[in-house]
């Protein structure tokens, strides 16, 4: 590319990738025929004020196909100076990264729906079980005072199961509430 970043020279993979023929990519700039909509612009930015300072410059750039279709590259954008100093030119090498990228993305968003399942089991585990904890305390309430009344043998003992066995089952849904805050983050401890 000249000094300004038009195009003097294209390779068969910059033909291949871009769909743009020498013929069409020759005399155009780099950036004005590649760059789209959503090109990012920070990216944009870097790389206009690379050209303009005559840096070298390293980024990942979204950039978009003659027929409008959009890919990834790791550019690489090298000065080329004279003996004096001075910017002649710009050699520009794209490894094409559009796999890589889509991977990424996968991945990230997998992550996050990952994250949000789990934030929301945790939230409908702490819900269910404050909602049952609730009649449970009840029922223990209830089967006390009853115990505390005048009873047979045998409706002691059937009290006293359904007092054991609502504790057991408190203690499950408080370990459950546990679990929950662990995994949301929220539990406290207390020494």
């Amino acid at each position: 590319m000249e000094p300004d970043g038009t195009i003097t020279a294209v390779n068969a993979a910059f033909v291949q990738l871009t769909a743009y023929p020498p013929a069409e990519a020759v005399g155009h700039r780099y950036d004005e025929l590649l760059f789209g909509p959503s090109t990012d612009a920070g990216a944009m930015r870097d790389y206009r004020r690379a050209r303009e300072q005559g840096r070298e410059l390293t980024q990942d750039l979204l950039l978009y196909r003659k027929d409008g279709a959009t890919f990834w590259i790791e550019s690489d954008l090298i000065p080329v100076q004279n003996a004096a100093g001075q910017l002649t030119r710009w050699i520009s090498i794209g490894n094409d990264i559009t796999k890589r990228r889509q991977t990424e993305d996968a991945l990230r968003a997998a992550k996050e729906t990952a994250e949000t399942n789990s934030r929301l089991k945790s939230e409908f585990l702490a819900n269910l079980s404050h909602e049952i904890r609730t009649p449970m305390n009840a029922v223990i309430g209830m089967t006390e005072l009853a115990l505390a009344t005048q009873l047979s043998d045998e409706q002691r003992e059937y009290l006293q199961t359904v007092r054991s066995s609502s504790a057991l089952l408190l203690g499950l849904l408080n370990d459950i509430l546990d679990l929950s805050k662990i995994e949301a983050g929220r539990l406290e401890v207390s020494a």
